[in-house]
Order: C-alpha cells, then structure tokens, then sequence
C-alpha cells in the first residue's frame, strides 16, 4: 500500500513518466486491481511502444479475446525487438499468452518457444 501511495504521488508530478507507470501497474496486479494495471500498462505502451515489460503486464492482466490493435501493436513491437533480447523474450511470452487466450494453440507454443529460448541463451550452464 505504501508503495502505490508513492507511485500515485510521483506520478501526480510526473503523469507522463512510462516507468511509474508500469511500476504502479504492477503494484496494483498484485493487490488483484487488474483493470486498473491493465489501464496503466496501455498508457505505458501508448508512451514507450517499446517497453517490452509493459506489454508483458498488459498480457498479464487481461483476457485477449480478439486480435485487436492492442495485439496487432504488441507483435509490431516484437518484430522489432533485436532477436535473443529481453525485451524480444518478454513480448515473447506476452504473445504467448495473448494466442493462448485465442485458442491459437499452435502459434501460442512457437511465442513460448522463443521465449524460453532466449531465456535458456542467458542461462550459463556448466
């Protein structure tokens, strides 16, 4: 609680700042306010189309129930993600949520594959 008091705060000085909000978006999923995070992850991305994270909030907190611009904006972002890096793993996985949510199966596993690849490529095994 304290923490979403000080993010509502530094946005009341900052309203334009994607990272507050992303920051109080996720506060706020785990207090269990998904729409509220929902709405403060899609003015993350409509201020920084880039960011990855928040795109992958906005996957968390949210049903995909069509392919919308939401989605047709989040797969532009991924085609542009440089290949094996963490924003290009995080949209990754948002994909793959979203298709899952569709019942789009096939192309849910090949986002998740990717993702888990550019995961495993950080991971230095011995």
């Amino acid at each position: 609680d304290e923490a979403i008091a000080l993010f509502r705060e530094s946005l009341s000085i900052r309203p334009k700042d994607a990272e507050l909000l992303y920051g109080l978006g996720v506060a706020l999923m785990e207090k269990g306010k998904l729409a509220e995070a929902a709405d403060l992850a899609r003015q993350a991305v409509a201020i920084a189309p880039a960011m990855a994270k928040a795109w992958l909030l906005l996957t968390q907190v949210k049903r995909q129930t069509e392919r919308d611009a939401e989605l047709a904006g989040m797969e532009a972002e991924h085609a542009k993600a440089p290949q094996d890096s963490l924003a290009r793993m995080q949209l990754s996985f948002g994909l793959g949520k979203a298709n899952d949510d569709l019942k789009d199966y096939g192309r849910a596993f090949d986002y998740f594959a990717e993702g888990n690849a550019i995961r495993r490529k950080g991971i230095d095994y011995d």
